[in-house]
């Protein structure tokens, strides 16, 4: 039970910090685009989509809750997204990811 509380801690902090991380290079990378207002609103809201989900990717592929997300992802869209087999095809281990 206390080893399953600490995994459980550990998980929760990494998540966060990330998230953290993410934040303070979306933030530093929008910092730095000007122009009209919905020029930079729509460009700093992508920016910030491609950059946390990278940084989330990187991290996180060989977690087992990457591997559930994008079966359950693969099971709601039909499995008819293309991305959806290359990351299952990503991990030789047969795990799916």
């Amino acid at each position: 039970e206390k080893n399953r509380v600490k995994g459980f801690l550990i998980n929760l902090f990494k998540q966060v910090f990330v998230v953290i991380i993410s934040a303070i290079v979306c933030v530093l990378v929008c910092s730095t685009i000007k122009g009209m207002e919905i020029f930079v609103i729509i460009v700093r809201g992508l920016v910030c989509v491609v950059i946390s989900n990278f940084i989330y990717y990187i991290v996180f592929h060989n977690s087992k809750e990457f591997s559930m997300a994008v079966d359950l992802i693969d099971k709601v869209t039909k499995r008819k997204l293309k991305l959806i087999k290359k990351l299952k095809k990503g991990n030789s281990d047969g795990t799916g990811i």
